[in-house]
């Protein structure tokens, strides 16, 4: 089978789909982190502008706002769970959800509180760039750049997956880890898949699109790591430095991140 790139992206269009990639990025997690912020707004957490338009304060402490959310009052439940006299299943699953996603919230939101807005977004676009950087090659392959919005979308859903984790926190290394590491919140399916600018042709002249499975692109990539003389390169298959198998042969190459104990 033939693999053709078309059509193959200049520099200029490279730079401009990482800016891309950089700014979904950010303006995903901004957007998530609002829809949190507003969740618990609207169920009784208190939100002063202290922080800034993207930062959160609770009057009380993380524990009493986690007692608050999950231990809903018997009567609440109870008129929530009953229709026309009869208790309704689908009102208690309703009921529970919404418990479930105040719970993620906090978690999320916790994370954040001491976050001022000017940091916040630093770190975040710290994070995207050196993203962009590291997987450069995967972003310019997509055909458009509504692919690459999904593909930042799919890091963003990682990052928040990693943040609800109890012992998580904002770190920049952490967060590049969990992009490569954590998967990424059940409603983005592993069958979702995109398209890319590689066209492969089959032994009967059938030319299609080569597609790219969204969950894969940032965790299957082999590894390309400079050479000790600083001119050539090495290449690394089979697995990533955080475990994941590597399938270099459709998903080509990433640069290394750069990850590093803080304390040394």
């Amino acid at each position: 089978m033939q693999m053709v790139y078309s059509p193959y992206p200049t520099l200029t269009e490279i730079e401009h789909t990482r800016n891309v990639f950089v700014t979904s990025f950010v303006a995903r997690f901004v957007h998530e982190h609002w829809k949190y912020t507003k969740l618990l707004q609207e169920n009784g957490a208190s939100l002063p502008e202290a922080f800034g338009n993207f930062s959160v304060n609770f009057c009380a402490t993380f524990e009493d706002e986690v007692e608050m959310i999950v231990s809903e009052k018997r009567n609440k439940i109870k008129n929530a769970c009953r229709m026309k006299g009869a208790y309704s299943i689908k009102g208690l699953f309703r009921q529970i959800y919404q418990i479930v996603r105040r719970a993620k919230a906090s978690r999320i939101e916790s994370k954040l509180l001491d976050v001022p807005h000017h940091d916040l977004m630093e770190t975040l676009r710290d994070i995207a760039s050196e993203l962009g950087f590291a997987f450069e090659y995967q972003i310019a392959m997509l055909k458009s750049e509504a692919e690459v919005r999904l593909l930042a979308d799919h890091a963003v859903s990682c990052t928040m997956n990693y943040l609800k984790q109890s012992d998580a926190t904002l770190n920049r290394c952490h967060i590049l880890e969990a992009v490569t590491d954590v998967p990424p919140k059940k409603s983005l399916s592993r069958a979702e898949k995109v398209l890319t600018r590689i066209q492969k042709t089959n032994n009967v002249k059938e030319t299609k699109t080569k597609k790219w499975r969204l969950s894969e692109i940032c965790k299957q990539p082999g590894l390309r790591l400079p050479d000790t003389d600083g001119i050539g390169y090495i290449f690394l298959g089979c697995f990533t430095p955080y475990g994941s198998f590597c399938r270099p042969n459709k998903y080509g190459f990433r640069g290394p991140l750069h990850v590093w104990d803080e304390k040394t």
